[in-house]
């Protein structure tokens, strides 16, 4: 039978950390599936202050499209040294997430850019991975590989990729440090693990 359409407004919740303020949820029939045979395949739109997007989902032996247009996050502030670092995704496990491909548009962090991001999630068994992750924030090109896991109860997060930025001090003065250095291209290859999840990460680990 045909999915019916479905319309809910929230007026408060809560999903990752992120506030969902007076949303409007509609869950409908997908109408355009590029000439793919699907039984039943459907859109999840959320409309809200902090969130706007669409999920899509086709088959069960596809990954879940999700797009994001807007997504604004609002953590507690973690600048001083004696207080932890938040975590948002402490009590969700990796394994059980969905496989998807990610897009955001625009990804804004305590009122500050943190750009558009791209990313492919796939299981394999106890890990998540996160594939051909495509970034561009303040200047800066952002590409690699994540892995995800939790054992134990404990989370744990490596990252290999490479940035590259055309303007140096421009990225300096994005990231609010006086551009001390100067150079028309640079890059870095980049190699970083912690023990908390994706979301959690902070230098001093």
């Amino acid at each position: 039978s045909r999915l019916p359409l479905v319309n809910v407004t929230i007026k408060q919740a809560q999903w990752f950390g992120l506030d969902i303020n007076q949303a409007q949820v509609t869950l409908a029939p997908l109408e355009k599936t590029d000439g793919l045979l699907l039984s039943d395949p459907w859109r999840l739109n959320i409309a809200s202050e902090n969130l706007m997007g669409h999920i899509d989902y086709f088959d069960t032996q596809l990954p879940l499209a999700i797009n994001v247009e807007r997504a604004l996050f609002n953590f507690p502030d973690t600048s001083q040294e004696t207080i932890k670092v938040a975590d948002v995704l402490e009590n969700i496990d990796p394994k059980k997430l969905l496989d998807a491909d990610v897009s955001i548009q625009n990804l804004v962090k305590n009122d500050e850019p943190f750009g558009h991001w791209e990313f492919k999630i796939r299981r394999d068994k106890e890990q998540i991975y996160v594939h051909d992750l495509d970034a561009t924030i303040r200047h800066t090109k952002l590409q690699g590989n994540l892995i995800w896991d939790k054992l134990d109860g404990v989370h744990r997060t490596q990252f290999t990729g490479r940035a590259e930025s055309d303007d140096l001090a421009s990225v300096l003065m994005a990231w609010g440090y006086e551009p001390g250095l100067s150079a028309k291209g640079s890059s870095m290859e980049i190699q970083l693990s912690w023990p908390r999840s994706p979301l959690a990460f902070a230098l001093k680990d």
